[in-house]
């Protein structure tokens, strides 16, 4: 039977009951509900309300974070990764994450075995990390890399068939942020990246402004389509078993031929890159019936000449903090099952 292993979370961990899964639908809407929407949508008291926030926080069932186009941060340059290795995947993986230019490593099974989402300042500082982090490590066979010339923001639908709202649609190489930031406002998106759901109280403690000011600046970044919080659920926690990407070769226009595949329930993050395979979109299925009617589906799709499946395998790295390490190569809210994060904070 196919089925892909759990990205964060352990499989040993209970089923999750109707009131979690309640409360993950309404987070995958609003990150930032607060405890008392939670509750009375719900039925549930404000204070189990934070009881299970914490608990499907702490074992990794959903991460409530800040998502910013990293071009908005001066990462103009951004791109897919995939590796042919030999040898401890484990291993090339952790030189990888080190490097802080990595914002998601995972091992797949098909045409590639890791497949790395990578986001740096210039062309330029793309070849170096490659040059000294990945193809100058033992074990790499070869090494494809496919810029990324649009992206959709991610949006993880909570089941199959359910409507969700639009992904963002960016330029990946030369768009900028709707106005310039300062360093206030990058103080707050570095806190929101670490957790979406600080409150105004403690973001304004780390940022060292007001509550009415963390209040007021959170408001203008979202306003201004800088960022959005989002919640990341592990698919298997939420019964869908079979995850992966397609990459996709294209006959026909590509933003026309994205615009069909949004219409897939079971696809989550599309990016056009440039090069033999003209997009990649993620997808998470309920089983592998589920897998081969989507793979059929986007191969009767208008414009899609044939589709490169990879089947997710052991997940390395997760971090939104784009460009940013905490010292030893980590990004600050890179995420491993050996070392789950703090329970979220619910928002006053």
């Amino acid at each position: 039977m196919l089925t892909s292993p759990p990205r964060y979370t352990r499989p040993d961990l209970p089923p999750l009951d109707d009131a979690d899964r309640k409360l993950i639908e309404i987070l995958v809407a609003d990150g930032r509900a607060s405890g008392r929407r939670l509750a009375a949508e719900t039925g549930l008291s404000e204070a189990n309300v934070s009881r299970r926030l914490a608990r499907l926080t702490e074992e990794q069932t959903i991460r409530i974070r800040c998502w910013v186009p990293p071009q908005f941060l001066g990462l103009s340059f951004q791109a897919i990764l995939m590796l042919r290795v030999a040898g401890d995947h484990a291993r090339i993986a952790d030189r990888m994450r080190r490097s802080g230019s990595m914002a998601w490593i995972t091992g797949t099974f098909g045409l590639y075995d890791l497949v790395a989402y990578c986001c740096v300042d210039s062309a330029s500082t793309m070849l170096t990390v490659i040059d000294e982090c990945v193809l100058g490590q033992e074990g790499v066979r070869s090494a494809t890399l496919a810029p990324i010339l649009e992206f959709y923001t991610p949006v993880f639908r909570i089941a199959p068939g359910e409507q969700n709202r639009a992904g963002a649609r960016g330029a990946a190489g030369a768009g900028e942020a709707p106005r310039p930031l300062d360093e206030t406002d990058l103080a707050v998106i570095r806190e929101l990246q670490r957790d979406g759901r600080l409150s105004y109280a403690d973001l304004a403690q780390l940022v060292g402004i007001s509550a009415t000011s963390a209040a007021d600046r959170f408001r203008r970044l979202t306003n201004d389509g800088i960022v959005d919080i989002v919640t990341f659920v592990d698919p298997p926690r939420i019964g869908l078993m079979v995850s992966g990407a397609f990459l996709i070769c294209a006959s026909g226009p590509m933003r026309e031929l994205m615009r069909r595949l949004g219409e897939c329930p079971e696809l989550t993050f599309f990016t056009v890159l440039a090069g033999e395979h003209a997009g990649y979109v993620a997808f998470n299925c309920t089983n592998e019936a589920c897998y081969e009617a989507l793979r059929s589906r986007i191969l009767a799709t208008k414009g899609v000449q044939d589709v490169r499946p990879l089947l997710f395998s052991t997940l390395h790295h997760e971090s939104v903090v784009w460009g940013k390490s905490d010292g030893d190569g980590h990004g600050a809210a890179t995420m491993h099952r050996s070392n789950p994060p703090s329970p979220a904070r619910a928002r006053a």
